[in-house]
């Protein structure tokens, strides 16, 4: 073999440190993270709780789905604007055909995002066009849709119990809300490592 083809035994350790290291990089910052969770309000005298850890965890079942479609978008090599246009349509068709049954008001929202999301990736692909440009205009499309269908107010979801139980603490830190979008990170992540 040429000599430039050779590894030592130190090269060789010191490549696969790297790659031991560039796979403990998440574990590292999810546990500064957590760290500055508890840090932060120590030093402004407060103390952290049980429900202040279930808060977080709803505010990341909130806004951790939105990240990890405008994520998955950003890896994908381009930037979807329309996300969050998205997000209050998906909720307004939600409530509006979910009072019978809250599931077919969850399908229905996926179904119309999946026909916004197709229409807005065929048009990019068609005729070559920028994501912002297009997605920036589905968002005014969908956000316009969204204060139509709502009569630019905002609809409430009558079925109280839903909620209820959608938001009931659960191990007194979760809440299914909270566990479908850790579930959802943790299919995304399995479906990207492979």
């Amino acid at each position: 073999l040429p000599q430039h083809r050779l590894m030592s035994t130190a090269a060789i350790r010191n490549w696969r440190r790297r790659g031991v290291l560039a796979r403990m990089q998440p574990f590292v910052l999810l546990a500064l993270m957590v760290g500055a969770f508890y840090v932060f309000p120590a030093l402004s005298g407060d103390s952290v709780t049980s429900y202040s850890v279930y808060t977080s965890f709803q505010g990341f079942a909130n806004q951790g789905l939105v990240a990890l479609a405008l994520g998955l978008t950003i890896i994908a090599g381009e930037f979807d604007l329309s996300v969050l246009g998205m997000y209050g349509l998906g909720a307004m068709i939600a409530v509006k055909t979910g009072l019978s049954s809250p599931i077919l008001g969850v399908a229905a929202a996926v179904a119309v995002g999946v026909v916004a999301g197709a229409v807005q990736g065929a048009i990019v692909a068609r005729w070559r066009m920028s994501s912002i440009t297009v997605t920036l205009g589905g968002y005014l499309i969908l956000l316009g849709i969204t204060g139509t269908l709502g009569h630019n107010n905002d609809v409430p979801y009558t079925r109280y119990s839903v909620s209820a139980s959608l938001n009931g603490q659960i191990a007194t830190v979760l809440s299914w809300r909270s566990i479908v979008a850790l579930g959802m990170f943790c299919v995304v992540g399995l479906v990207m490592r492979y």
